[in-house]
């Protein structure tokens, strides 16, 4: 049987789902690059090639060659920790490149990391493209898989619609912070999804031969080369612009560092560890303590050195690690990153750096604040700033809080409630005042700094208080905070009835001082409030709302400032204020979509 012998095509049969790429003009698939490319995806095959054929051509189309190379791999299976003779797996891999003369096609399986020779001088097809040319009036969304650019450390990262037909059902507010990852369509004629991200298309059939993989192929290419601008329901969502037009004009200010792949890979066990090596000693790294670390959004600073602007991570936990606005994409650096080792479980390792910059899962926020970086393109959320009014309305101007100096003020053992001129006291007495029941929640396993049942209407209620006037810092603290406690709007009744409950009966303890400021604030006893908090949760009109109380915030000093970005006027805390105007905006859209209101106590 030789390994070259073309009678072989005709009995291998491949689903339509294949990665479409444009070609750079100086991209040949040359004989000498075809080979080099099944080398390099071959380095761990046995034997020799099943199947190894360059530059095939069907008669029917002179602008296409193919080219396959099949071949077998024998690895060691993932659950034993050793190799066991006789235990070995055995896979089949292949490759097939369908090469056009301006486009490219892959189809692959079990083939390894080949970015390197494959993909050098091949383009992504669009976004704009590929979301347009499959949708006609009577094509129906089926489904659509959206990734969050929000930078908020609890946001939702990612969620998934599916209905009959998304263009009649999904509801589009906010959905200008999502961007799409992948869609489903489904007409008279196919039902196919197509990967915006990967450039992949799948049309959902039966298996077909390699010369109906061509012809269809050529159809989708035709329909690329002969794409024209349009409007289509996805328009909803952020829009990709030009990066590479653009990369000389932008100045991030701020990043978000994903990790879900990441986890994905250590829950999955192809991650054993993190080690730190460096003049020949190694230490591993704690997977807890990590992912603190890095799943965190950073402030960037910007200095000039030699005349050039450098972006370096406002961080303490690692040192000097910079951001590379390259040509193409967003790139991290730094000189202890490099020292950080991930130890896969089939024995490989890889620099730290090299895996997050090749995920490329970052969202980065601009001076610029229309555009947003997320997953190596960039989208502009032309809506944000016409939201404007509609953001400010959750801000409401309260007096008392200008003359606030503290969050919760000084205590002692004889303390019987909250230091004059503390935003808990502002809470305590204001707030709280006239509801049935309320509750100090503040330490230890908190929902809220305070807890309040009235008029049918459940509130959790935070504080924080800041010297800095416009921290987007403190800003992302206490929206961290509300945000990660959305989940608790929704306590079973366990919950209640023991921890809290054992919690709620004991004096408000701090800093190791046991006050006697009791933790029910209204009511007459926590087990009537915890009556009266199952009482409501069954109430299907039950009302949730999220109060943020903070004094570095000035309502009329934000709507100034938010009118001069409007404006694109300079100002100093102009990156704050941008930095806040994406929070609020995070905050307010995941509010809405967990159907709670939400109310900002801050300076007039």
């Amino acid at each position: 049987m030789a390994a070259d012998n073309p009678l072989y095509i005709d009995n291998i049969i491949l689903n339509e789902s294949a990665q479409f790429y444009s070609k750079a003009r100086n991209v040949h698939f040359s004989k000498h690059h075809i080979t080099e490319i099944f080398t390099y995806a071959s380095s761990d095959k046995v034997g020799q090639f099943l199947l190894n054929i360059k530059k095939f051509q069907y008669a029917d189309f002179p602008e296409i060659e193919f080219s396959i190379c099949v071949f077998k791999m024998v690895s060691k299976p993932s659950f034993i920790q050793e190799e066991i003779p006789g235990w070995e797996e055995q896979k089949l891999a292949y490759l097939l490149i369908i090469d056009h003369i301006n486009y490219c096609v892959i189809f692959k399986k079990n083939i390894g990391d080949v970015d390197d020779v494959l993909y050098k001088g091949l383009t992504e097809i669009d976004y704009q493209i590929l979301s347009t040319i499959f949708i006609e009036d009577s094509t129906s969304i089926e489904k659509v898989s959206l990734n969050n650019t929000s930078i908020l450390r609890n946001s939702m990262r990612s969620k998934i619609y599916e209905a009959d037909n998304l263009k009649e059902s999904l509801p589009t507010y906010g959905v200008s912070r999502y961007v799409p990852n992948s869609m489903r369509l489904n007409d008279d004629s196919a039902k196919m999804t197509i990967g915006f991200n990967t450039s992949r298309i799948t049309n959902f059939g039966e298996k077909k031969y390699i010369y109906d993989l061509v012809i269809w192929a050529s159809r989708i290419i035709d329909k690329i080369s002969n794409y024209q601008e349009r409007e289509t329901f996805l328009d909803v969502f952020a829009k990709p612009v030009d990066y590479e037009a653009m990369v000389d004009e932008l100045v991030p200010i701020a990043i978000y560092v994903g990790s879900s792949k990441i986890q994905e890979d250590i829950a999955n066990e192809v991650i054993e560890n993190f080690t730190y090596q460096k003049n020949g000693i190694s230490r591993v790294i704690p997977m807890d303590k990590f992912l603190q670390t890095i799943s965190i959004v950073y402030t960037i600073d910007e200095n000039i050195v030699n005349g050039e602007p450098v972006y370096k991570l406002h961080t303490n936990a690692i040192s000097n690690i910079e951001l590379s606005l390259n040509l193409k994409s967003i790139t991290l650096t730094s000189k202890k990153l490099v020292n950080i080792q991930i130890n896969f479980e089939n024995g490989t390792q890889k620099p730290l750096l090299t895996y997050l910059n090749a995920l490329n899962d970052y969202t980065v926020n601009f001076d610029n604040l229309d555009l947003i970086y997320h997953n190596r393109k960039l989208y502009k959320d032309s809506k944000l700033l016409n939201s404007i009014d509609g953001f400010l309305d959750v801000f409401h101007p309260v007096p008392l809080l200008a003359n606030a100096t503290s969050e919760k003020g000084i205590f002692t053992t004889t303390s019987t409630a909250f230091s004059a001129r503390s935003i808990f006291s502002y809470i305590d007495t204001t707030i709280l005042n006239g509801s049935p029941f309320s509750l100090l929640d503040d330490l230890g396993d908190e929902w809220a700094d305070f807890i309040r049942l009235e008029n049918n209407t459940l509130s959790f209620i935070h504080a924080k208080h800041g010297t800095s006037v416009m921290s987007a810092t403190a800003f992302q603290d206490v929206i961290g905070q509300a945000q990660k406690n959305i989940a608790n709007f929704n306590p079973t009744f366990d919950r209640l009835d023991n921890h809290k409950r054992t919690g709620w009966l004991e004096p408000y303890t701090i800093s190791r001082t046991r006050t006697r400021i009791n933790k029910l604030r209204r009511g007459d006893t926590v087990d009537n409030a915890i009556i009266a908090y199952k009482k409501a949760l069954m109430n299907p009109n039950l009302k949730r709302e999220i109060i943020l109380a903070i004094d570095f915030i000035s309502k009329d000093m934000l709507a100034q400032k938010l009118q001069q970005l409007k404006a694109e006027l300079p100002f100093a805390e102009r990156n704050q204020v941008i930095q806040i105007l994406w929070l609020i905006s995070g905050l307010v859209n995941c509010c809405i979509e967990a159907g709670i209101e939400i109310h900002i106590h801050c300076k007039p």
